[in-house]
Protein backbone atom coordinates (compact mmCIF):
# COMPACT_ATOMS: atom_id res chain seq x y z
CA UNK A 1 0.00 0.00 0.00
CA UNK A 2 1.11 3.62 -0.53
CA UNK A 3 1.00 6.02 1.98
CA UNK A 4 1.57 10.16 2.14
CA UNK A 5 3.65 11.19 4.95
CA UNK A 6 2.10 14.97 5.41
CA UNK A 7 3.99 17.72 7.78
CA UNK A 8 2.16 20.74 7.44
CA UNK A 9 0.24 19.89 5.31
CA UNK A 10 2.21 19.33 2.53
CA UNK A 11 3.25 15.45 1.35
CA UNK A 12 6.45 15.20 2.29
CA UNK A 13 6.91 11.72 0.48
CA UNK A 14 5.46 9.00 -0.37
CA UNK A 15 6.22 5.14 0.27
CA UNK A 16 4.83 1.65 -0.17
CA UNK A 17 4.64 -0.03 3.14
CA UNK A 18 1.67 -2.12 5.27
CA UNK A 19 -0.02 -0.82 7.94
CA UNK A 20 2.31 -2.71 10.45
CA UNK A 21 5.29 -0.96 9.62
CA UNK A 22 3.68 2.16 9.57
CA UNK A 23 2.22 1.74 13.12
CA UNK A 24 6.00 1.26 13.98
CA UNK A 25 6.99 4.35 14.26
CA UNK A 26 10.02 3.68 12.78
CA UNK A 27 9.42 5.83 10.18
CA UNK A 28 8.22 8.93 12.58
CA UNK A 29 4.60 9.33 14.04
CA UNK A 30 1.99 7.25 12.51
CA UNK A 31 -0.65 10.01 12.63
CA UNK A 32 1.60 11.59 10.31
CA UNK A 33 0.81 8.79 7.67
CA UNK A 34 -2.00 8.65 5.00
CA UNK A 35 -3.19 6.19 2.72
CA UNK A 36 -3.14 6.84 -0.84
CA UNK A 37 -4.39 5.07 -4.08
CA UNK A 38 -2.29 5.14 -7.52
CA UNK A 39 -5.48 5.08 -8.99
CA UNK A 40 -7.54 7.70 -8.31
CA UNK A 41 -6.74 10.78 -10.43
CA UNK A 42 -9.41 13.60 -10.90
CA UNK A 43 -11.84 11.95 -8.20
CA UNK A 44 -12.07 9.35 -10.78
CA UNK A 45 -10.89 5.58 -10.18
CA UNK A 46 -9.13 3.91 -12.94
CA UNK A 47 -8.74 0.39 -13.82
CA UNK A 48 -5.24 -1.53 -14.82
CA UNK A 49 -6.49 -0.66 -18.28
CA UNK A 50 -6.64 3.28 -17.48
CA UNK A 51 -10.21 3.65 -18.13
CA UNK A 52 -12.89 4.54 -15.24
CA UNK A 53 -13.55 1.29 -13.28
CA UNK A 54 -16.35 3.07 -11.22
CA UNK A 55 -14.76 1.93 -8.36
CA UNK A 56 -15.05 4.81 -5.59
CA UNK A 57 -12.16 7.54 -5.65
CA UNK A 58 -10.14 7.56 -2.80
CA UNK A 59 -8.92 11.08 -1.60
CA UNK A 60 -9.04 12.90 -5.02
CA UNK A 61 -5.86 12.24 -6.16
CA UNK A 62 -2.85 10.21 -5.39
CA UNK A 63 -1.02 11.97 -2.99
CA UNK A 64 2.09 13.10 -4.48
CA UNK A 65 5.40 14.48 -2.86
CA UNK A 66 4.62 18.23 -2.77
CA UNK A 67 0.63 18.04 -2.36
CA UNK A 68 -1.91 19.43 -0.09
CA UNK A 69 -3.67 17.52 2.24
CA UNK A 70 -6.59 18.76 3.18
CA UNK A 71 -7.89 17.06 6.50
CA UNK A 72 -11.30 18.69 5.94
CA UNK A 73 -12.46 17.37 3.14
CA UNK A 74 -10.20 14.07 3.08
CA UNK A 75 -7.88 14.61 -0.42
CA UNK A 76 -5.14 15.38 -1.66
CA UNK A 77 -4.28 18.27 -4.66
CA UNK A 78 -1.57 19.13 -6.67
CA UNK A 79 -0.16 22.81 -5.18
CA UNK A 80 -1.36 25.71 -6.66
CA UNK A 81 -0.04 26.67 -10.38
CA UNK A 82 -0.61 30.22 -9.70
CA UNK A 83 -2.71 32.86 -10.87
CA UNK A 84 -5.61 32.32 -12.78
CA UNK A 85 -6.11 28.80 -11.64
CA UNK A 86 -8.82 28.15 -9.21
CA UNK A 87 -9.32 24.45 -7.56
CA UNK A 88 -12.17 22.43 -8.91
CA UNK A 89 -13.82 20.81 -5.81
CA UNK A 90 -15.30 18.40 -7.51
CA UNK A 91 -12.44 16.98 -9.29
CA UNK A 92 -9.78 18.49 -6.97
CA UNK A 93 -7.64 19.25 -10.15
CA UNK A 94 -6.57 23.20 -11.11
CA UNK A 95 -8.71 24.60 -13.62
CA UNK A 96 -7.19 27.42 -15.89
CA UNK A 97 -9.79 30.14 -15.94
CA UNK A 98 -8.07 32.84 -17.64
Amino acid sequence: MDYAKVENGIVSTVIVADQEFIDSGELGDPSLFYLTDFNTRGNVHYGADGLPDGLPPFRGNYGETGFTWDAVNNVFYAPDPGIGWVLDTNTWLWVDVL
